[in-house]
């Protein structure tokens, strides 16, 4: 299978994916995901704000 074959596959078990209401149905199609290769879910994480990362500060010894 052609590497653009299984991106546009999987471009479709997605929209089919965001549009099933049933449980059952959710369950094969991400599992049919994961067998090409992709992580199973639709990608728009948790809704939660990333942490910034917070930039470390070397303090340095004072000289007596």
């Amino acid at each position: 299978m052609a590497k653009q074959d299984k991106k546009t596959q999987i471009k479709e078990l997605l929209s089919k994916l965001e549009k099933s209401q049933d449980q059952k149905e959710k369950r094969e199609i991400r599992a049919e995901l994961r067998s090409l290769g992709h992580r199973g879910g639709l990608g728009k994480g948790a809704g939660r704000p990333k942490k910034k990362a917070s930039k470390k500060v070397s303090k340095k010894k004072k000289k007596a």
